[in-house]
C-alpha cells in the first residue's frame, strides 16, 4: 500500500510538472523593424496536450523607447499598450497559431526595446516560461541616419508564399535555414519581390536581402 502512494504521487507530479506547450519561434526573438512604418513582433504557441490549454502571462519588464508606440494583443484583445497581466481564451490541441503580438511605431526613430513577459499554463502554473522580445531599429551604416525606406513582410507566418512590400529596389534575395544553410535554390521560386517557399519543409528561416543597398534580415517561419 505504502509503495503504491509512492507511485501515484510521483504520477501526480510529473503530469503536474510536464511540458504542455511550447513557443514555436523559441522564447527570446529578435525583429528589425525600419523607422517608419510598422513591425508586427508575434510569438506564437504550440498546445503539446490532447485538449484545450489556458495560458496566463504577467509583465515582467520593459525597456521600451517613449518616442515609440506599441500595440500589444493577445489570442482575445488587443491593447494600446503594454499590459500587466491576462489570460488569453483556450488554445485548441495542436493550435500554432495563437500568439502574444506587439505592433511596434519607431514614428522614425532609431533606437533599441527589451521586453518581456512571463507565460504559464493557469491550470499548471509550474509549466512557465519567459518570453523576450528584442527589437532594435537600425542604423545605417553609410550615412549614420536610420534606414528610413518603408518596408514589411508579409504572411508572417506564412503558408507558403512571401511578399517583401518596399518602394526600394530590393535584390540579392536568399533564404537561409537555421544552421545557415543557403536553401534559395531548394524548391525556392523568386520572382520580383514575391517569394514562393511552398517547396521547403515547415520551419524557421532567415530572409536576407539588400533593399536600397541596405542588408536587411528578417527571422521568417513556414506553417503548411
Amino acid at each position: 500500500m505504502k509503495n503504491l502512494l509512492i507511485i501515484t504521487a510521483m504520477f501526480l507530479v510529473t503530469s503536474l510538472s510536464a511540458q504542455t506547450f511550447t513557443t514555436t519561434e523559441g522564447s527570446e526573438v529578435e525583429y528589425f523593424p525600419n523607422a517608419t512604418g510598422f513591425m508586427d513582433c508575434a510569438i506564437h504557441f504550440e498546445n503539446l496536450t490532447n485538449e484545450p490549454i489556458v495560458l496566463s502571462y504577467k509583465k515582467v519588464s520593459v525597456d521600451f523607447p517613449s518616442t515609440w508606440d506599441v500595440s500589444f494583443c493577445d489570442n482575445r484583445n488587443c491593447f494600446g499598450g503594454f499590459v500587466d497581466e491576462d489570460t488569453m481564451s483556450p488554445i485548441a490541441v495542436s493550435d500554432k497559431y495563437n500568439s502574444i503580438k506587439l505592433t511596434v511605431y519607431p514614428n522614425g526613430k532609431a533606437d533599441t526595446g527589451i521586453v518581456s513577459y512571463s507565460v504559464w499554463n493557469k491550470y499548471n502554473p509550474s509549466d512557465i516560461d519567459t518570453l523576450t522580445f528584442k527589437i532594435y531599429v537600425r542604423w545605417s551604416a553609410s550615412t549614420g541616419n536610420f534606414v528610413s525606406s518603408f518596408e514589411q513582410i508579409y504572411p508572417n507566418p506564412t503558408s507558403g508564399s512571401l511578399i517583401i512590400n518596399s518602394p526600394n529596389s530590393v535584390t540579392n534575395i536568399e533564404v537561409l535555414d537555421l544552421q545557415g544553410k543557403n536553401v534559395s535554390k531548394q524548391s525556392i521560386s523568386i520572382i520580383e519581390n514575391r517569394i514562393d517557399l511552398s517547396g521547403l519543409p515547415n520551419g524557421v528561416y532567415f530572409l536576407n536581402y539588400l533593399d536600397a543597398g541596405i542588408k536587411n534580415s528578417q527571422k521568417i517561419q513556414l506553417l503548411k
